[in-house]
């Protein structure tokens, strides 16, 4: 073979391997390829996953309602008790009320005890602003926060308890 021959038959060759589906065209083949891999990776979702995270959302919506309306009714009255005493006894009045309009079935039945449990509570942990925002919060609590209680309870702790120094 002559030396000028190697070069003809090698240009031949890539010619021929051009013209038969090789070379160029594959990387073609595979950018068009490449939308479709990529409709994949998202699957459409099904009627079960959006039901799913409609729950999920009004879920959370629900939550972040509850939040703002107990913070909001979680205000200081105009009029303060001078005395801790005072503030517990008009906070057990207003839990008194607010259970037998709520659940009048079973208030008699836990009264007792329930009522025991919150004026300790409100005399050892609590201080008369908490105490005076807490009776005013379950007086006038409305019936979507017929059971958030405990968290009208602490917000207002969480709000007008005097934190100990430290």
């Amino acid at each position: 073979m002559k030396p000028g021959t190697v070069r003809t038959v090698g240009a031949t060759a890539l010619l021929l391997l051009v013209a038969c589906g090789g070379g160029a065209p594959a990387a073609e083949t595979k950018k068009q390829d490449a939308p479709v891999e990529a409709k994949k990776a998202e699957p459409e979702k099904n009627k079960y996953t959006l039901e799913r995270e409609a729950k999920a959302q009004a879920a959370k919506d629900a939550v972040e309602k509850k939040t703002k309306m107990v913070d909001e009714l979680t205000v200081l009255p105009e009029k303060l008790p001078k005395k801790l005493d005072k503030a517990c006894e008009e906070l057990g009045v207003a839990m008194d009320g607010f259970m037998l309009k709520w659940f009048p079935e079973n208030w008699p039945k836990l009264k007792t005890k329930q009522m025991a449990d919150l004026k300790e509570s409100c005399t050892s942990t609590a201080s008369i602003e908490a105490a005076a925002c807490q009776a005013k919060a379950l007086a006038a609590a409305p019936e979507e926060l017929n059971k958030a209680v405990p968290d009208i309870l602490l917000a207002c702790i969480e709000k007008f308890a005097k934190k100990p120094a430290g």
